[in-house]
């Protein structure tokens, strides 16, 4: 008899020897956890994205620029230790003059080794915006002339101060990037922004007729995250008018109409002025969105997080009433700016908390029910400082070994990169994975994977690299092969149908 597997037990080893405690710096990257540069002198060098090649090579995105020049792309990779990778660019940098002011927000590894980096450029100073330009290289850093234009894939929206803010590779191999556009000339009034790339780089018709859309729902809105679900439904996150706001599109760009209010939800949770700067989709399709809350009577910015189940609604279960607001230190400036979810489901935000005259990279870590996990340094909180200037925590990466990367800039005159790495307590053992007699096996493994037992057993399978990105789905069938060849060398996660649980693998 076929049977469905319903649950399988994920085996995780926590590391709290000394010195590797949840929480604590990685004193074996750069100098004691920190890594500090810029691209030249007297220029500032802000870092706002960071993703991890399966080789544990570091790929950091952000701009350079000064009050007088423009700014520029800037692309940087490191050795797992800290120190530059130099077969990359020019001495591990890159700096990059697409069209004025360009300015790179996110990065994302491609299961081929491939580099998308996303962000705006055309403005005529970093306060203004124009085009969403996403750009792909090669592993050494040259561009990928097969993409795009010449390695470049641009698409630009009516009006003024657009501004690229984040994107997502389906698996298909098309790109979908979302963002603000704005469609008055004083640049108060926008719109939800969004577009999607063919694998090539051209813009793909076949998404809302030509490859874009804009969307009103609040005035004055943001898209800062972008999401697909297992159905293959778009999920736009974001703010609009201090409200957290979300919109749900079919695969074709098309609005949803079943979700919230003609495909539209827009919530000012906690009745208080709120602000969405990311959002991540767990495997179950509920979504856990980051930033803050404003409160004049209680701290003024507090760190916010909270849940929203698969039809919009907030997820009660989840903190106190579908969220956790946090006044990090008494009156302080908490803003959560980035976003990851463990493989299991912790959530972790990076961001910045001003307390005592002083901006703090702010690292917190929230169990799966909502509330601070205190394994993590102690009470769920973290601050880093890497002087006693401005230190702005912009974005987070989970290494295949569970190590957490967190990138940002330290302002001190001149804004300098700045880059730590913690300590999770979380790594993968190389077990087999058992549930009764089911058995995940080889593993590590290269070519196929097996799971084994005794029973005869069917179940849809997902397959998710350690940023959450759908990698390979199939059909699962008791001691069947699944084919993996065509995965890099790095730590995946397997997920079967009805399950809440990933099982981690390696891929040698």
């Amino acid at each position: 008899m076929i049977q469905k597997i319903l649950l399988l037990l994920v085996v995780l080893a926590t590391k709290t020897a000394m010195g590797q405690a949840a929480g604590t710096l990685d004193t074996s990257f750069g100098t004691n956890g920190k890594v500090l540069f810029s691209y030249a002198s007297n220029y500032d060098c802000h870092a706002n994205g960071v993703a991890v090649q399966s080789d544990g090579k570091i790929v950091v995105v952000g701009y350079t620029g000064s009050a007088t020049t423009q700014g520029d792309y800037t692309v940087t990779r490191l050795h797992p230790d800290g120190t530059f990778d130099t077969t990359f660019g020019i001495g591990g940098k890159l700096n990059l003059n697409l069209l004025n002011t360009d300015i790179a927000e996110k990065v994302i590894i491609a299961n081929d080794g491939k580099i998308y980096v996303g962000g705006t450029s055309g403005g005529t100073s970093i306060y203004s915006g124009d085009n969403f330009t996403v750009i792909r290289l090669n592993s050494n850093g040259s561009y990928d002339t097969t993409y795009g234009n010449n390695g470049k894939a641009v698409v630009t929206f009516n009006g003024n101060y657009n501004f690229f803010k984040n994107m997502t590779l389906q698996s298909d191999g098309k790109l979908l990037v979302c963002g603000k556009n704005t469609v008055d000339t004083t640049g108060n009034y926008s719109d939800f922004a969004v577009a999607r790339f063919n694998a090539d780089g051209t813009l793909d018709f076949d998404f809302s007729n030509d490859g874009k859309l804009t969307l009103n729902i609040r005035n004055e809105d943001v898209a800062t995250a972008i999401m697909v679900d297992a159905t293959g439904n778009i999920i736009v996150a974001g703010t609009g008018s201090s409200q957290a706001c979300f919109a749900r599109y079919f695969s074709d760009g098309t609005l949803d109409t079943s979700f919230g209010t003609a495909g539209k939800i827009n919530i000012a949770i906690a009745g208080l002025s709120t602000a969405v700067y990311d959002a991540k989709m767990q495997s179950d399709g509920k979504i856990v969105v980051a930033g803050y809350s404003y409160d004049s009577n209680n701290g003024g910015y507090n760190s916010l997080i909270a849940r929203f189940n698969t039809n919009g609604t907030l997820d009660t279960s989840y903190g106190t009433n579908g969220y956790t607001i946090k006044d990090i230190d008494t009156a302080s400036e908490d803003q959560n700016i980035a976003l990851l979810l463990q493989p299991d489901g912790k959530a972790i935000t990076c961001g910045r908390v001003n307390t005592g005259g002083t901006y703090y990279f702010s690292i917190l870590r929230f169990t799966t029910a909502g509330v601070f996990d205190t394994t993590f340094s102690n009470d769920g909180i973290l601050l880093t400082s890497f002087g006693t200037s401005w230190n702005f925590g912009m974005g987070l990466s989970l290494q295949p070994d569970g190590k957490l990367v967190v990138v940002g800039y330290y302002d001190d005159l001149f804004d300098d990169t700045a880059i730590a790495r913690y300590h999770t307590g979380v790594a993968l053992t190389n077990e087999i994975f058992n549930y009764s007699d089911l058995k995940l096996v080889p593993n590590p493994a290269k070519e196929t994977l097996v799971l084994s037992s005794s029973e005869n057993f069917e179940s849809n399978y997902t397959i998710y690299d350690v940023s959450g990105r759908t990698i390979k789905t199939g059909v699962a069938l008791s001691n069947q092969n699944i084919n993996i060849s065509a995965l890099q060398i790095g730590v995946y996660y397997l997920k079967l149908e009805n399950t809440t649980q990933k099982i981690p693998f390696l891929k040698n």
